[in-house]
């Protein structure tokens, strides 16, 4: 798994889409057909993409009565302990656009460390992280984000 510590070099968010895409690509669905979802997603009129480090976010905010909570994902290239401080520096983001919930769904262990240690730092803060499986044995992260800053620095 190629990463690219951004404390040394910070790329592009193209570039960091499309070096994970590789990693993550799915045998029988082409690199062109992935990145071009990707697009057209990041496109869409709900769409949040955001770059903090080496690791991009795209979210999708709710409407109406779901206008603080948010469905998305990460790609990234950072390297483990720095995807962890992008999370939080994330995480401090949505909180300035007033999300209350976060949602993102992952195939395969890759990012469950990740995970564990994003629980490890909300202990003590009134933000709370849930992990578990679905019905397609995807690993589905619920995050309850809290009114205490998480920002860590960008």
């Amino acid at each position: 798994m190629e990463t690219i510590d951004s404390n040394q070099e910070k790329i592009a968010p193209g570039q960091v889409i499309s070096i994970a895409a590789k990693q993550l690509q799915i045998d029988d669905v082409p690199l062109e057909a992935m990145l071009g979802s990707v697009a057209k997603e990041a496109s869409m009129e709900n769409a949040d993409l955001v770059q903090v480090g080496n690791t991009v976010f795209i979210g999708h905010i709710g409407k109406g009565a779901n206008k603080t909570k948010m469905v998305g994902r990460a790609f990234n290239v950072d390297t483990g302990r720095n995807f962890i401080k992008n999370m939080l520096n994330y995480l401090g983001y949505l909180q300035t656009k007033n999300i209350t919930h976060y949602s993102s769904q992952f195939t395969g262990e890759t990012y469950l460390p990740a995970m564990r240690m994003l629980e490890k730092k909300l202990t003590n803060t009134d933000s709370k992280i849930a992990v578990g499986r679905n019905q397609e044995n995807q690993y589905v992260v619920f995050i309850n984000i809290g009114k205490e800053p998480l920002k860590v620095g960008v």
